[in-house]
């Protein structure tokens, strides 16, 4: 079960990396994006009072939900696309009057300039409201050309160059074997599986690791090999001085 568990956790992990680069693509084009950038401010601001809750709902607005954002009331609409000027929320959040002022100073919360900025855009691009990320299909993107054949190491680097990050050194074998079945099976290699891999000089002797570990992944394929994964974790343990210092995983 927490093989499976593992597994799903990989998958999970792959899917959402994929979903934030796309994120990442949007806010480089400099897009505000309400679910990375506004939501969170709006939810730990201004949902308090003005979100789901109507027994402690105020002035009877709701900003969580756009169509009553952006309704016309009595004294003009909450937020109005486009115009920051013209919308109370942002009238009210730059505002130097102690009675007016949002969030109010008796909620001890306080925005920073960079988030009223990035709310004042916000509004300015046209203050788009959208689901949580959870329930928006994911969009296939066309992979950028680069030097890598893997697409998620192709994304990787388009952001790296973007950031004007250096490249990480090149793992050695040890390292990658460890990485690989640590996080595909949660067992360190045995002796032998690392010392086949250090030796193996082929083009894809990554690629037949991965696969290798994999196949451990079948019900009942790797517990005949536990006792030497373990008795590995152990040793090292012993030579470290205490249980879970372990080598093997580092």
């Amino acid at each position: 079960m927490n093989i499976l568990l593992r597994r799903n956790c990989l998958f999970a992990f792959l899917f959402t990396s994929l979903f934030l680069i796309n994120f990442d693509i949007t806010l480089a084009a400099g897009k505000i994006d309400f679910n990375q950038q506004i939501a969170p401010l709006l939810s730990e601001n201004c949902y308090a009072c003005h979100g789901r809750d109507a027994e402690h709902r105020e002035a009877e607005l709701r900003l969580d939900v756009s169509a009553e954002a952006i309704a016309v009331r009595e004294n003009g609409a909450a937020i109005v696309p486009g115009k920051p000027e013209e919308s109370l929320i942002w009238q009210r959040i730059v505002s130097e009057d102690e009675y007016e002022i949002m969030p109010p100073p008796d909620s001890h919360k306080k925005l920073t300039a960079e988030q009223k900025e990035l709310i004042r855009k916000w509004i300015e691009q046209g203050a788009e409201y959208a689901e949580h990320w959870s329930f928006v299909a994911p969009q296939k993107l066309e992979v950028p050309e680069t030097s890598f054949t893997n697409p998620i190491d192709a994304f990787l680097e388009v952001k790296r160059q973007e950031l004007d990050l250096p490249h990480n050194e090149r793992a050695d074998r040890r390292t990658l074997i460890r990485r690989v079945t640590l996080d595909l099976t949660g067992l360190p290699p045995t002796l032998n599986e690392v010392r086949e891999f250090v030796a193996d000089e082929s083009d894809d002797a990554y690629e037949k690791l991965v696969d290798m570990a994999k196949t451990w992944l079948a019900p009942g394929s790797i517990w005949p090999a536990m006792p030497t994964r373990m008795d590995c974790i152990w040793t090292i343990s012993g030579r470290c001085g205490h249980i879970g210092t372990g080598w093997c995983g580092r």
